[in-house]
């Protein structure tokens, strides 16, 4: 009996929940293993799923591109044909070479994000089952599944911290310029550079938090996205999504409130080290920019969506981290185990009714 794709994402949601709870007893290698091959199984459902959503876009483009011989001599040509980022089209095209199958390409795509998640997780994350549960909680469906392109530029951005935090300066921007080669809205990883040179304090974390909820109330976008048509300056990434009623709907502001919680629950309480410089200062730093770019695009939400995600994944270490510092540790971890399912529920009804 053929499982539904639906029911094939329960069963891996179910399993990262169970993880969850088998980390609270088991020594930290046994996870790591049990992890391991996790992965690879999640990979493998990620690269060999049913088609959905932006899959029929990207297996098109895969089939009807030339081969790297082509790409490389007539760039110009292949651009204004295909209107994706170079290092993606690069992976299509040496795919092809090996075979004219777009699950491959699919699953060279799932390697690059999840292994990037795994490898920082074991590094950095005291909970590596949380940070997984969490990050299939938030953005596996909308970024491995969906929008698989911002899904390798989430995964690699988020990646390069480790690089930032470490202060390997070379690596940390080599990082970020693949990761756009992707996605260019990766680039805006290089603001993790400057976040990194803030002591993010209580009275800064107020005030961003200040700040955001007034942006919420501010209608700027579509006046400039106007402006910039009419002098041919806007970024035709952008402009395709004008008149588009998916694209264009308000960012939740429920959702968005959850999310100023996070950063007012964790950003004013003491814990860990704060200083800056510090793993943990960063991450809340990233966080908080994550609040006020969402607050921002409120109007649109495609564009916040894409854009504030590069900054959300730095929860998937945030809280683990918090947690292992707290002393309401296990009551905080049944809240999330309460609370996430059901976003994930409504994310895999949402693949299915995007305008919900």
């Amino acid at each position: 009996m053929q499982l539904s794709f639906n029911t094939e994402l329960y069963i891996i949601y179910i399993i990262s929940f169970i993880l969850v709870i088998l980390e609270q007893f088991l020594k930290r290698k046994y996870i790591e293993v049990i992890l391991y091959f996790f992965c690879i199984f999640i990979i493998l459902f990620t690269a060999f799923r049913e088609p959905i959503s932006d899959t029929g876009m990207y297996i098109n483009v895969f089939n009807q591109m030339p081969d790297i011989w082509n790409l490389m001599n007539g760039k110009s040509l292949v651009l204004d044909n295909f209107p994706l980022e170079l290092g993606y089209l690069y992976l299509n095209s040496i795919v092809q070479l090996i075979v004219s199958a777009p699950q491959l390409l699919f699953f060279v795509i799932a390697i690059i994000s999840i292994s990037a998640y795994y490898f920082l997780f074991r590094k950095y994350s005291p909970y590596m089952a949380l940070s997984f549960f969490i990050y299939l909680s938030l953005l596996y469906i909308f970024r491995e599944i969906v929008q698989i392109r911002n899904g390798v530029a989430c995964a690699l951005v988020l990646y390069s911290v480790k690089f930032l935090y470490e202060q390997s300066i070379k690596k940390y921007i080599l990082i970020i310029l693949i990761a756009a080669s992707f996605h260019l809205t990766a680039l805006i990883g290089f603001l993790f550079y400057f976040i990194n040179k803030i002591s993010w304090t209580r009275k800064k974390i107020l005030l961003i938090l200040f700040l955001g909820l007034i942006i919420t109330q501010i209608e700027w976008i579509y006046q400039i996205m106007d402006i910039l048509g009419s002098m041919g300056l806007l970024y035709y990434r952008i402009a395709k999504y004008q008149g588009d009623v998916v694209a264009q709907q308000n960012v939740t502001l429920a959702k968005y409130l959850v999310y100023c919680f996070i950063l007012g629950y964790i950003g004013l309480n003491n814990w860990g080290n704060r200083a800056k410089g510090s793993l943990e200062n960063l991450l809340l730093g990233i966080l908080v920019f994550g609040v006020l770019i969402q607050g921002s695009f409120h109007e649109f939400r495609e564009l916040a969506d894409r854009v504030s995600s590069l900054f959300y994944t730095s929860l998937f270490l945030l809280i683990p981290i918090y947690l292992k510092c707290t002393k309401w540790k296990y009551i905080i971890l049944i809240i999330i185990l309460i609370i996430l399912p059901f976003y994930f529920y409504r994310t895999v009804q949402w693949m299915y009714n995007p305008l919900q």
